[in-house]
C-alpha cells in the first residue's frame, strides 16, 4: 500500500477504473455476439 501511495496512485479508482473497460469489452462483445453474429451469419446463409 505505501509502495502505490508514493506513486500518487489511488488503488480503488485504479481498481474501478479497469473494472468499467472491462466491462464495456465484455458488454460490446456480448452484443456484438448475440446481434451482429446471427445477423451476419443470416446474410451470408441467404447469398
Amino acid at each position: 500500500m505505501q509502495k502505490i501511495e508514493l506513486f500518487g496512485i489511488n488503488p480503488s479508482d485504479t481498481l474501478k477504473e479497469i473494472v468499467e473497460k472491462q466491462d464495456l469489452e465484455y458488454m460490446f462483445t456480448c452484443y456484438f455476439r448475440s446481434y451482429f453474429a446471427p445477423v451476419l451469419s443470416a446474410i451470408l446463409h441467404y447469398k
